[in-house]
């Protein structure tokens, strides 16, 4: 027999066979999983329009390739060991490659704390033919085979990547979602069927992604870092009182010896204490050199965020009520507050200019027979003005009807010192009435030489990495680039991180996504909108083409600028 690369078919599986179709059989009576044809589903993402999205299992080398050169964006090249399945996302646009995203699912880690933690206690789940008293014994009640064991009843996300002109539309939640359907349907693992699945990633620490998808977060599993001291002292206290670090001990030790000689090296050369080289790796990494830094780094082993589900209803209600005990990880905390920011009233904007005065311009005067001294046009007139926490106002209209304009008045308005800003020679603005002044940013110049977090230096790391990838930057590796390395999209996302680590109560994004592809204005604005809400931060945005964003970014309200100088407003 020959299956298709990545099926999930292995040593120890029983085949059966009728006429062209594959199963594989389970351990409960009855029991099968079918192998063929591949497995695959159809959704549709809304990208500025509808766009059909086809995830499925790999069959052709077209595929298989396109797969693989997603691989070089995950920060862990390689897909690790045991069965794992790739399901990719494709789609027919001669925009984007063929291949435009995958997901890995793998069989799960012998060890994750937080798992056990939540499921160390007496379970149930006859529909996959499967039941423990005790996670931690590693035993199975009667129903399944002796060589079922209970982390074959956990299936997991190894590995989710998505191109990066697509990042922020919404395909991540798409592959999950596949995933969950796949599992349900044709993962299996020694005869069992999962009944859970479970991602444990360092990035869900700021950007936890599947938790629209009905993940829970569960906990951290366990770094060293609470022992890592404790354990480099009693090794160096060895090396000094013998020639030698002490021998045996397997793999843990050998993996502490060596983290033991690093620190000896570093402490020698740099004339640190222990003490000095543990705080400076957890607290201030920059004051080690680059070497210093990426050996050292290896001696800490920080706790990952692990998000789970459950794949039956069984397994749902389980964790619903294991979950309630659970501490909430929040991305951001915000302190509520009145829901109105800022109120004008009666904005008029207009603008006042001069004829030129030399000589060729005064016989033009004189031959059209233009007289006026003085020309003023009123862009804006009586317009009333409330501004609300959390929601996003789009400002439309075609060119020279006075969009940026009127940014720059309600910034100075709302501005106080440097943040006011210069309204243009020649413009002028009146309101009858207008609030007090609050923290009001717009995105600004960004230093090209400089990576992304190096523009965040004054924040603390997690908090420079969670907004980074509340923007939409949400690969490891973009955060140590140079801005000068982005594509247009990815700089245009950094622009929008800069100005979310102001943490201002009111943004304004002039020209908005004008410069990007329908794929990265599609991005950018859901990212904005999420922004938005979850800071309950004000948001007004202007643009010439409001059809091209308003599906995506969902605005609360439009005003529409009309060239007469009238206006109205549209409501969602």
């Amino acid at each position: 027999m020959s299956v298709r690369r990545f099926a999930p078919v292995g040593k120890g599986d029983t085949l059966a066979q009728s006429g062209e179709d594959l199963f594989v059989k389970l351990s409960k009576a009855n029991g099968c999983v079918r192998l063929n044809p591949a497995w695959e589903t159809t959704e549709t993402l809304e990208v500025g329009g509808d766009l059909p999205i086809l995830v499925k299992e790999i069959e052709t080398t077209e595929e298989l390739e396109g797969y693989q050169r997603l691989t070089e964006y995950h920060y862990r090249g390689n897909g690790g060991v045991g069965r794992r399945v790739p399901l990719i996302a494709c789609i027919d646009c001669w925009e984007l490659p063929s291949v435009v995203g995958f997901i890995e699912l793998a069989s799960s880690f012998l060890v994750n704390t937080a798992r056990t933690r939540i499921l160390d206690t007496r379970f149930s789940d006859p529909s996959r033919g499967v039941a423990w008293t005790r996670w931690k014994t590693n035993a199975v009640n009667a129903g399944t085979t002796k060589s079922a064991v209970p982390h074959n009843s956990v299936v997991r996300i190894s590995r989710c990547v998505v191109f990066p002109e697509l990042r922020g539309v919404g395909l991540a939640g798409v592959l999950v979602d596949a995933a969950v359907a796949f599992a349900q349907e044709r993962w299996h693992l020694g005869g069992v069927q999962p009944s859970f699945m479970e991602i444990t990633a360092e990035m869900l620490r700021y950007w936890p992604f599947v938790k629209g998808n009905g993940f829970q977060y569960i906990g951290d599993t366990d770094g060293n870092e609470h022992r890592v001291e404790k354990d480099m002292r009693y090794l160096l206290g060895r090396t000094l009182r013998q020639r030698g670090l002490p021998k045996g001990g397997g793999g843990i030790l050998s993996l502490q010896r060596s983290h033991a000689a690093l620190l000896r090296k570093t402490m020698d050369q740099r004339g640190l204490s222990l003490k000095q080289v543990l705080d400076y790796l957890r607290q201030s990494p920059d004051k080690l050199s680059d070497e210093d830094w990426v050996e050292l780094y290896r001696v800490f082993r920080r706790g990952k965020p692990t998000y789970m589900r459950g794949l039956t209803d069984d397994a749902e209600m389980f964790l619903n009520r294991k979950g309630r005990h659970v501490a909430v990880r929040t991305d951001f905390k915000v302190n509520k507050k009145d829901s109105i920011l800022m109120v004008a009233k009666g904005v008029k904007i207009s603008v006042t200019s001069r004829p030129v005065s030399s000589a060729r311009a005064r016989r033009v005067q004189e031959a059209f027979g233009i007289v006026n001294t003085e020309f003023e046009s009123i862009l804006v007139e009586g317009l009333d003005l409330t501004i609300v926490r959390g929601k996003v106002i789009l400002v439309g209209g075609p060119s020279g009807t006075g969009k940026s304009l009127l940014l720059r008045a309600i910034r100075h308005i709302a501005g106080i010192g440097s943040k006011k800003g210069r309204l243009p020679k020649g413009v002028s603005f009146e309101v009858e009435r207008s609030t007090e002044a609050v923290r009001v940013e717009w995105p600004k110049p960004i230093p090209k030489t400089m990576a992304p977090i190096e523009l965040l230096e004054r924040l603390p790391l997690d908090q420079a990495l969670r907004i980074l990838a509340s923007a939409g930057l949400a690969e490891a590796q973009l955060f140590v680039r140079p801005a000068r390395t982005l594509s247009l999209g990815q700089y245009y996302r950094l622009g929008l991180a800069l100005a979310l680590a102001e943490d201002p109560e009111l943004l304004l994004i002039d020209e908005f996504c004008e410069p990007l592809d329908r794929f990265s204005a599609a991005a950018v604005s859901r990212k904005l909108r999420a922004a938005a809400t979850q800071r309950e931060m004000s948001v007004i945005v202007a643009t010439a083409d409001p059809e091209r964003v308003v599906r995506s970014l969902a605005p609360d309200r439009m005003l529409l600028l009309s060239s007469d100088g009238t206006h109205k407003w549209v409501s969602d």
